[in-house]
């Protein structure tokens, strides 16, 4: 297993920070910002960020059997939910972790990945997206890899990667980030922005 970094996690600032030190780690969606992978970031309407943390919620708390009616409030994403549990219906799956923070021990980022488990019979971390599909994501599921590896006892492309692209209508598209020249971009990213634990 990974050696232990011990960290909080402020799910509200998103804020990864060492317990001891109160040094506060980059993570994922500030390193794709950093390098001008995440353009959705800078266009992106506070009806669309809503959207993503409603659909975000609800998907989890499908997953964890815990969704109530999707009445009143959450009417609305009812379409992206049904998309939802039609791809957790149509694709093998066993979900180990369902949106949990990891610090990567040497790297020293942080990061939430949505669905981490097994996925057509193969480890596999999955992106959940209300939107279109990005340039950035597959790097974004690289690092992603990266930062659960440690933990998993597997080297980053060990693991598979998706982007399960939710729709309004109830529908969805699954795109397989199988390129291993991902992880050049990732790597790189990491060198320039991170600071890496002494080894």
């Amino acid at each position: 297993m990974a050696t232990d970094l011990p960290f909080r996690f402020d799910p509200v600032a998103h804020r990864y920070t060492l317990v001891g030190s109160d040094e506060e780690l980059p993570h994922i969606t500030g390193l794709l910002e950093a390098d001008g992978l995440n353009q959705n970031a800078r266009w992106m309407t506070a009806e669309s960020k809503v959207r993503g943390s409603a659909v975000h919620r609800l998907a989890a708390d499908y997953d964890r059997e815990a969704l109530t009616d999707v009445i009143g409030s959450w009417s609305y994403y009812k379409g992206w939910l049904h998309a939802y549990a039609k791809a957790m219906s149509e694709i093998p799956h066993r979900w180990d972790f369902i949106e949990m923070p990891f610090v990567h021990p040497y790297h020293r980022f942080g990061g939430r990945p949505d669905r981490g488990g097994l996925a057509y019979g193969a480890v596999a971390v999955l992106d959940l997206k209300s939107g279109g599909a990005e340039d950035g994501h597959p790097i974004q599921t690289a690092l992603q890899a990266i930062l659960i590896a440690p933990h998993l006892n597997l080297p980053p492309h060990r693991i598979e990667r998706y982007a399960l692209y939710l729709k309004q209508n109830g529908h969805y598209g699954l795109e397989h980030h199988p390129r291993r020249r991902d992880f050049d971009r990732a790597y790189r990213i990491i060198r320039d922005y991170c600071r890496s634990s002494a080894a």
